[in-house]
């Protein structure tokens, strides 16, 4: 068995699922190819189905809208939130679901963000001007936090892990980790 990389396990993974092989008979079928369980794990999981993609697509491409929207917006404010969206825009785009934890990310502290300002601005300019430029923002992260953790969830849903005893080449009883997948 050769050394097999991530690239090479994500295209055989991508093969076999357009081929209409459930997710278990994927990883079953890679694990041929490579060892590392817990990396040939990962692989199958973070690519998606097409049956998932068909389901939650619109709701990425509803994403990739609002981050879009978002870009044209921070393009007239000169803003260097920028980069950000750009970057989380890239990765909406190729659909690398195992980065949208940086959304999440994002969200979170573009809230803390909005929620120091608001108190801020609370002190200087008083409640009601304050609240209602957090209510007007706060959107914005919950989007973000809400599809990063959403979208990861529906598309790509984690696998069970479970100990198997079996008997080594040596005649030893050994414990290995085996992942399941449910399509």
């Amino acid at each position: 068995m050769s050394k097999v990389n991530k690239e090479t396990l994500k295209k055989e993974a991508a093969k076999h699922l357009n081929q209409g092989k459930t997710k278990q008979e994927v990883y079953e079928a890679l694990l041929a190819l490579s060892r590392n369980r817990s990396l040939v794990a990962n692989v199958v999981r973070y690519t998606p189905t097409k049956k998932k993609i068909k389901k939650w697509g619109i709701w990425n491409t509803l994403f990739l809208v609002f981050i879009s929207v978002l870009i044209l917006l921070s393009l007239f404010q000169l803003s260097i939130n920028i980069i950000w969206l750009v970057l989380l825009l890239i990765i909406v785009a190729m659909k690398r679901f195992e980065l949208y934890y940086f959304h999440t990310i994002f969200g979170v502290l573009v809230f803390l963000g909005f929620s120091g300002l608001f108190f801020y601005q609370m002190v200087n300019e008083g409640f009601n001007q304050s609240l209602l430029r957090f209510v007007y923002v706060l959107p914005i992260p919950i989007v973000f936090i809400a599809a990063g953790i959403i979208l990861t969830q529906k598309i790509t849903p984690k696998f069970r892990e479970k100990k198997e005893k079996y008997i080594d080449k040596h005649g030893r009883e050994r414990i290995r980790i085996v992942h399941l997948f449910e399509d």
